[in-house]
């Protein structure tokens, strides 16, 4: 997602309001989907917690097991919102490859891109290229995202990362928006994940 006309930007503003409506939507999409997932795990999983119940003698501390209880219903529900991160970047990096593998010389891409019809015309084939790599990015992140530990939780480190690197490369390269789109969910991402192992 690197692809600029010239070494000219648009303005930081403009940037600056998209990427700002970019990352409310993903946000807000992965939480709507996380309290979908949660409710959607049913009493077995989720329950009411209630932090300070009393022992039956009466003293203010936690029962052992349901201290326990608490700290693995907290882990499943932040293992829940990473997945879906994982799997918001993902869908993301299919949206980047079906722009630019299919769509790269439509308005739409080029808007999103700042390319001119010419310069969208005479890149076509080093954008579907660059589109496949987007997919082979979407492709390790689904595979962290459904794969059992230990490989899951590396194939999503690892994919998180290059999306990460490759998201600085192109905001350093080419346009600073790339940050806000790519390198900031991925590292949000990427510390959702660690911290639900």
């Amino acid at each position: 997602m690197a692809f600029s006309q010239s070494s000219g930007r648009a303005s930081p503003d403009a940037l600056t309001t998209r990427s700002e409506k970019t990352a409310t939507t993903l946000l807000a999409g992965l939480h709507i989907v996380g309290v979908f997932l949660s409710e959607a795990a049913g009493p077995g999983l989720r329950g009411p917690i209630t932090p300070l119940t009393a022992s039956a003698q009466g003293s203010g501390d936690w029962e052992g097991g349901e201290a326990r209880e608490v700290v693995r219903r907290t882990l499943m529900d932040m293992s829940i919102v990473a997945t879906c991160a994982v799997l918001a970047i993902a869908v993301l990096h299919l949206y980047i490859l079906v722009l630019e593998m299919f769509l790269w010389t439509t308005p739409r891409a080029r808007a999103s891109f700042g390319t001119t019809e010419e310069f969208a015309a005479s890149t076509k084939t080093l954008a579907a290229n660059q589109g496949l790599y987007n997919g082979f990015l979407a492709a390790g992140l689904v595979w962290g995202a459904v794969a059992a530990d230990p490989a899951g939780f590396q194939a999503k480190v690892f994919f998180l990362v290059c999306v990460a690197v490759a998201g600085a490369y192109g905001a350093a390269t080419s346009s600073r928006r790339i940050l806000f789109v790519q390198t900031v969910p991925a590292l949000v991402a990427l510390a959702l994940v660690v911290a639900a192992r």
